[in-house]
């Protein structure tokens, strides 16, 4: 690329993508054909420049008239936490609804438990009986005979 119509050729397509390079480039070449000292104000590799110009973009303000207002910014805020209030209101209640059924479900299972163990002695019992039938029955068998 030592032809300088190609030279200049690239810096204008560098120029048309990355915008206004023409000073670092400038200074980096006199700093490669010996011109030196330091660089120029402004002056920079491209990145760097697209990093400053980025930086002081950013941090401009907007202007006056799309920022809300004190008493905008509390009304929005009064509305926020209202909403808030309101779906904390309705998950206590639906958790209020939740806590009654697992009580009413606990009472029931417990008296299905004590029912349980009432019907577990009633059926040691009839087990008893039936043993003692069969042995009274065997024995009538050899009685009889």
């Amino acid at each position: 690329m030592s032809n300088p119509a190609t030279r200049n050729r690239h810096r204008a397509d560098r120029s048309n993508l990355f915008g206004d390079h023409e000073r670092a480039v400038t200074w980096s070449e006199q700093a490669t054909n010996g011109g030196g000292g330091t660089p120029p104000a402004g002056a920079g590799t491209p990145a760097r420049q697209r990093r400053t110009r980025a930086r002081n973009t950013s941090a401009r303000k907007a202007p006056a008239a799309s920022q809300p207002s004190g008493a905008q910014e509390a009304s929005s805020i009064v509305e926020s936490l209202l909403r808030t209030k309101s779906a904390m209101k309705q998950d206590l209640e639906r958790l209020s609804h939740v806590t009654d059924a697992v009580d009413s479900d606990g009472a029931i299972l417990r008296d299905t438990q004590e029912s349980h163990q009432g019907l577990g002695g009633l059926a040691k019992g009839a087990r008893g009986a039936l043993r003692y039938l069969q042995a009274q029955e065997r024995r009538e068998e050899v009685v009889l005979w």
